[in-house]
């Protein structure tokens, strides 16, 4: 991949991952999760994902990247593009908006990401149609398992067929579920993490928002101010928290806005 003079995010791209979001990135499990606090460059990690499907893993493939929201393509996958120089003036690659013949991103050696939301069961079903050698759900715990289910089934093609996802966690969902309550994983840490394992996924849970080497201090000092310990717990160190029946949801988060989470 071709960028040209580095912005700030570039940099981040081209210094690759810190510690924690290594064994992310790794090509070992057909099954990838990144469980972490708001902040901790979880898009980042799935971006620099991506970008390896796309020019080494899985070249001349295509592949899907599903956002919970529409919204959230255009105010946060696109503009992470744009600024790592993927997409728009003198970008890698070429973006080619939902009314052309065929939407979606497109690489000089082939490959193609269709960009998705997840907002409707009508646009979840219409997975069912894909063949894809890779997919990434962005924020999964706030898109429906069903998606996942079918993007699961839709692994046909390609070199290496994986799918991963980033959060921030939602109590003891399905994304629990999958990588830890329902299979037998064996556990162990790795730097700040925990990571679960079993022969084809692996979870990188627990990854605190001050992990992210480049996320401003006053940043991180504002997410640990006058916050009950258990939403601390879920949305600054990325821990999966159920308190009796009830998930904690970002709504209970007041001092963080939609903008602002990752």
């Amino acid at each position: 991949m071709s960028l040209n003079q580095p912005t700030e995010t570039q940099s981040r791209i081209n210094l690759g991952p810190y510690k924690e979001q290594e064994p992310f990135l790794q090509t070992d499990k057909r099954y990838i999760g990144f469980i972490a606090g708001v902040g901790s460059g979880k898009t980042h990690v799935g971006m620099i994902r991506t970008v390896k499907n796309v020019q080494e893993w899985n070249a001349g493939h295509m592949g899907a990247i599903v956002a919970p929201a529409s919204r959230m393509i255009k105010d946060t996958i696109l503009p992470l593009m744009r600024d790592y120089n993927l997409i728009g003036e003198g970008g890698a690659w070429t973006y080619e908006s939902s009314y052309a013949e065929e939407p979606g991103i497109h690489a000089p050696n082939g490959s193609r990401v269709l960009i998705l939301s997840a907002d409707n069961q009508r646009t979840i079903e219409r997975l069912k149609g894909l063949n894809l050698a890779w997919a990434w759900i962005d924020e999964r715990a706030e898109v429906p398992e069903r998606a996942q289910q079918i993007l699961q089934q839709r692994l046909r093609v390609g070199d290496y067929r994986n799918l991963y996802e980033t959060t921030t966690p939602k109590g003891k969902d399905s994304v629990y579920d999958f990588y830890v309550g329902n299979v037998d994983a064996t556990r162990r840490q790795y730097g700040r993490a925990t990571l679960y394992e079993t022969d084809n996924r692996r979870a990188i849970v627990g990854v605190p928002t001050d992990a992210n080497p480049f996320t401003p201090d006053d940043y991180k000092t504002a997410m640990e101010a006058d916050m009950p310990e258990q939403i601390r717990a879920q949305e600054v160190r990325g821990e999966f928290v159920e308190i009796g029946s009830g998930i904690l949801t970002r709504d209970m988060l007041h001092a963080t806005t939609d903008d602002v989470l990752e």
